[in-house]
Parts: structure tokens; C-alpha cells; sequence
């Protein structure tokens, strides 16, 4: 059964929220930090755990030549491609009704990429101790939001599955960093306040979760369960998951043709695992990796997914220290090794 974890309310702190005056509207502040329902399976998910590693050359089939050819609603369908991936980093499919005026609810965003060390976070993030060093913790998060034409009381439901993270080594190797679990919880569509009610959220058979909005209500933000990466090894960082539209009741009403759902999946370091938001006072948050654009949801499984492209929509340059070249990686170098397509 769907249980609703305690967020550590990875929230998209933007400007146009609730920032400090001066603050970048590409900023990714991700809010985290009451890892308790991280905890669960997370030390089986460490990286010597490796669900395998696949290398550059064997890839070279995923990087595919038909561009983003996009499937019914837009969607992005499997395998994905290097293409795909890099449209999955541009403006958002569709408005975000209800969202505030900030970078995230216009596309891809790319905050502290794949130097996921307290140095490269941005200059405009004060807290009381910055943590210099490595965070070796990451997690997926992912936000689901309905367009502008979605419709209310529908039996129509999005649902998420299949939550993957790879980090890509000096050596050209990309590598899968477990399975991780998922959980969330409502927000305001502000993505900074978590609602008290329940979710309108519950597990699926398949192993997924779905959520059904009314666009009159809250949003849904879900995030997956830290994973340990050697910082040292890392050189790019992609996370995926798969979207669909299904029916809440199978013998009710198909009216997946009036929903209109968006996705925008992400992820965030950590300092430790289980971190807390009050490590960073007062800013009660830690800047993530980035977040991809808010992909349309079809009737077909497709992917939507984020890397550290400095092609995105949006790339934050304020650091408190120099970050590594590997920070972002260009379109060339994505397509020349790509993640691996499934």
C-alpha cells in the first residue's frame, strides 16, 4: 500500500517562491532533507552495488538518427535516444497552471550538474555551514503537474515506474546505481509548501505509483530513495523514469483523451544519508543537480529523463568555488556516449 513518506521536501526553490531578494531564477533549491523516508533499501543501493556497467562503445546503438520523433501527446517513447534526451533539456511541453513565475516552470534546468561537491554550490545559497567537499548522496525526484486543459473528476491517473540513475565514470563508462524506491506527497503549486491532505496517490501492481490531479487542487511531488556514488568517479549524471497515462478504474470511463499531465523528473546531492534540512540553516533547503523540462504524458510508456547538458533551457554560473570541467556535458559529447537506450 501507498504510504506517504515524510517529505524532506525536495522543493524548487525559484525565484519568484520564497528566495531572498537577489536570487537567480534558475535556481534549483531542492529542500530536503528529512531523509527518514530515505532510508529504507538505501544502504543495499550503495555503489559497490551496481546493477552493471555498460561501456561507450557499446552504446553507440542508443544514440539512434531520427531525432526526437515524439509519439502520441508528445511523449518521448522507448528506447530513448540521444536526441531525445536533449529535448528533454529544452522549454517546457506545456504552462504549468498555477506556477510561479520562475526558470523551472519554463523548462530544463541544470544547478550543480555532475560536481556534486559543496564548492560548486551556487553563491547566492547561504547557509550557516556550506559543507565544502563531497556529497555523495544522490536522489531522484520527480513533480507531477496537469496543463491547461486538463479536466476535473476524470478516471484518468499518471503513472510513474522504473526509476533509474547512472553516473558516467573518466573511463567512458556509464553505470547503473540500483533501483530506488519511491515515495511523495501533495504541494502547493509553488512546490515549497507540503499540503496535510493525502494525496489522491497508490502503488501499482507493476511496481509504479499513480496519481490522479483536479486542476482546481495540488500538485504531486515524489522522490526515490539516496543512492551512494563515489564523487571522485563521476563525470555525468542521468536519471530516468517511465510515464503513462492509465485508468483509475478499468471498468469505468476512458477519458484519457480530456487529461493532460506533465512530468518533470531531477535529482539532488547529499552530504549524508538521511541529511536533514537544518544542516543548511537558515536556508532550510540545498541546491539539486537539476530537473528536466515537464515532458506531456501519453497512453504509451515513454521516458522522461535529465543530465547535466549545458544545452538546457536554463544553466546556473554562480559558484562559490571554480567547478570542475565535468559540471555540464555538450550536446557532441552526449550523442559521441550516450546512456544506455533501456
Amino acid at each position: 500500500m501507498f504510504k506517504q513518506a515524510r517529505p524532506f521536501v525536495m522543493l524548487l526553490m525559484l525565484l519568484g517562491c520564497s528566495q531572498k531578494p537577489g536570487t537567480p531564477d534558475d535556481a534549483l533549491g531542492t529542500g530536503g532533507a528529512d531523509s527518514g523516508s530515505n532510508t529504507a533499501g538505501s544502504a543495499g543501493d550503495a555503489s559497490g552495488g551496481h546493477a552493471g556497467t555498460i561501456s561507450a562503445g557499446g552504446n553507440a546503438g542508443a544514440a539512434g538518427s531520427g531525432g526526437a520523433a515524439l509519439a502520441e501527446g508528445g511523449v518521448y517513447p522507448l528506447p530513448l535516444t540521444s536526441e531525445d534526451i536533449i529535448g528533454l533539456m529544452k522549454t517546457n511541453d506545456t504552462a504549468l497552471p498555477g506556477a510561479p513565475n520562475t526558470s523551472w516552470a519554463k523548462g530544463a534546468i541544470v544547478v550543480m550538474g555532475a560536481d556534486l561537491r559543496g564548492d560548486v554550490t551556487p553563491t547566492w545559497w547561504q547557509p550557516n555551514n556550506r559543507y565544502l567537499g563531497d556529497w555523495p548522496w544522490v536522489a531522484p525526484w520527480f513533480v507531477i503537474w496537469n496543463g491547461p486543459s486538463h479536466q476535473a473528476g476524470l478516471n484518468t491517473r499518471v503513472e510513474v515506474r522504473n526509476f533509474q540513475l547512472f553516473t558516467l565514470d573518466p573511463q567512458g563508462i556509464w553505470t547503473k546505481r540500483g533501483a530506488p524506491s519511491i515515495g511523495g506527497s501533495a504541494f502547493a503549486r509553488n512546490l515549497i509548501d507540503p499540503i496535510s491532505a493525502p494525496a489522491d496517490a497508490r502503488d501499482e501492481p507493476d511496481g509504479g505509483l499513480s496519481v490522479r490531479l483536479d486542476p482546481s487542487g495540488d500538485v504531486f511531488h515524489g522522490w526515490a530513495t539516496q543512492l551512494q556514488v563515489d564523487v571522485s568517479n563521476v563525470r555525468g549524471v542521468f536519471v530516468r523514469c517511465e510515464a503513462k497515462l492509465i485508468l483509475g478504474d478499468p471498468n469505468a470511463a476512458d477519458d484519457r483523451a480530456s487529461a493532460h499531465y506533465v512530468v518533470s523528473v531531477g535529482s539532488d546531492a547529499y552530504v549524508y544519508q538521511g541529511q536533514q534540512v537544518g544542516d543548511f540553516a537558515p536556508e532550510g533547503y540545498n541546491p539539486g543537480l537539476g530537473g528536466s523540462k515537464f515532458t506531456l504524458v501519453g497512453k504509451e510508456w515513454s521516458y522522461v529523463g535529465w543530465i547535466n547538458l549545458n544545452s538546457a533551457n536554463s544553466v546556473n554560473t554562480s559558484y562559490y568555488a571554480l567547478p570542475k570541467p565535468w559540471i555540464t556535458m555538450t550536446d557532441a559529447e552526449l550523442k559521441a556516449n550516450p546512456p544506455p537506450a533501456s
